[in-house]
């Protein structure tokens, strides 16, 4: 067996059996470094956008539709091995969904990222074949002190109704700054929270992409996020040239 298939059989292993994978090192430490610089400067100074969040009390600062907002962000995170890594847990001709973020100091709740469609009713996500994923990228180590990352319950993709205490304790995914996790949007996660004030220095950001299996699931999600509040961005969505040209060169699909 070559490394490469010994690779993609322990990613998918991971990913099967926990409903999350963590992939090391994707992106050089100069990269990371320059990307904090430059979402901390488009934090502070870019003009409000509708739809934008604002120093929310748990949630931070969240700034979507990174694919046409923020074209030097997604252009070094998609040089990586990403779309690689999706294709070998989604198919060759995964689906790119319009949905996309960039977070400062989001420090939210436990949640499934299924359940504002299972509120309204919705219940395709727990078909056998609906692979649907949120990509996340980390641009600092997870840490006990300051919570750079994400902490889950693993196995719990599998798991229906459930409820937790914020209290409650998982597992701490050990993510360093330049490594990507990918979890189902099914698996029970949240935000690692400091137990110490986190310093600007040592602030938190991360980079929220999402892809499908290519079937009518993620078609479904499309239709559900489009009639969903506060997702103005959706008004007339299209990815940009640049992505709609990656895609075609890579294989991949664009959903809109």
């Amino acid at each position: 067996m070559s490394e490469y298939e010994d690779f993609a059989r322990s990613l998918q292993q991971s990913y099967q059996s926990n409903g999350f994978a963590l992939i090391r090192e994707l992106l050089p430490r100069d990269v990371v470094t320059r990307l904090r610089i430059e979402m901390g400067e488009l934090f502070d100074h870019q003009p409000r956008y509708d739809g934008d969040i604002y120093d929310h009390p748990s949630l931070g600062d969240i700034r979507i539709d990174v694919f046409n907002r923020y074209p030097a962000v997604w252009q070094a995170l998609f040089e990586s091995q990403m779309v690689a890594v999706l294709q070998i847990l989604l198919g060759e001709d995964f689906v790119l969904l319009p949905e996309s973020a960039m977070h400062r100091r989001g420090y939210g709740s436990w949640h499934k990222d299924t359940d504002s469609q299972q509120k309204a009713g919705h219940r395709f996500h727990w078909e056998p074949d609906c692979e649907i994923v949120q990509i996340a990228w980390y641009f600092q180590a997870n840490t006990h002190e300051y919570g750079g990352g994400v902490e889950v319950i693993p196995g719990s993709h599998r798991v229906d109704l459930r409820w937790y205490e914020d209290s409650q304790k998982g597992y701490r995914v050990p993510s360093a700054a330049g490594d990507l996790v990918i979890f189902n949007t099914r698996l029970d996660h949240k935000a690692c929270w400091p137990t110490q004030p986190v310093p600007r220095a040592q602030d938190k950001y991360g980079v929220f992409f999402m892809a499908s299996r290519n079937n009518g699931h993620a078609k479904s999600y499309l239709d559900f996020i489009r009639e969903r509040p506060g997702y103005l961005f959706m008004k007339g969505f299209r990815f940009p040239g640049e992505v709609q040209r990656l895609a075609q060169a890579m294989g991949f699909k664009l959903l809109v």
